[in-house]
C-alpha cells in the first residue's frame, strides 16, 4: 500500500520527553544485523529497545497508544485500505536508536504479522540521514 505521511504528530518537546521516558525503562538494547549494527571501532550505531515487553507499552504509554491506534484507523479511512479495525492492537513497539552511520538498510524489510506498521521518528534526521 502507499505511505501514508503524518508530518507534525509529535510536538518537539513531547517527542524530547518520550525520548527521555524511553532511555529511563532499562530495556535491553539488542542489536539486529552484527555486520550493520556496530562501527569499525566495535561500537554500536543501532539498537532496539522492545517497549511491549512485559506490557509496558500498554501501562506506561497509554496516551500515546491511543493516538497512534487513532491515527491507524484514520490511515485506514483516508488512503481507502477497507481494513477491520475495530479491535486492532500494537502488536509491537520498537524504540530504535541510531548513531552515526546507523540504519535499517534493508529496502525490502517488511514487518510480517503486522496489518499495519507505524514508524514515528523522535528526532529529526541528522545531516545526511533519511527517512523512507
Amino acid at each position: 500500500t502507499a505511505v501514508f505521511r503524518q508530518q507534525g504528530f509529535l510536538r518537539p518537546a513531547e517527542a524530547e520527553r518520550l525520548v527521555r521516558r524511553f532511555n529511563r525503562l532499562g530495556l535491553q538494547p539488542y542489536t539486529n544485523v552484527e555486520d550493520q549494527d556496530y562501527d569499525s571501532k566495535g561500537e554500536w550505531i543501532h539498537v532496539t529497545r522492545y517497549l511491549q515487553d512485559g506490557g509496558c507499552f500498554r501501562t506506561k504509554f497509554p496516551k500515546l497508544r491511543n493516538r497512534i491506534l487513532a491515527l491507524a484507523r484514520r490511515a485506514n479511512v483516508e488512503q481507502g485500505w477497507g481494513l477491520d479495525m475495530r479491535e486492532i492492537s500494537i502488536r509491537v513497539a520498537e524504540f530504535h536508536n541510531y548513531r552515526k552511520g546507523g540504519a535499517l538498510p534493508d529496502m525490502d524489510h517488511y514487518d510480517k504479522g503486522s496489518l499495519v506498521t507505524i514508524d514515528i521518528m523522535l528526532d529529526p534526521p541528522v545531516s545526511g540521514g533519511r527517512f523512507e
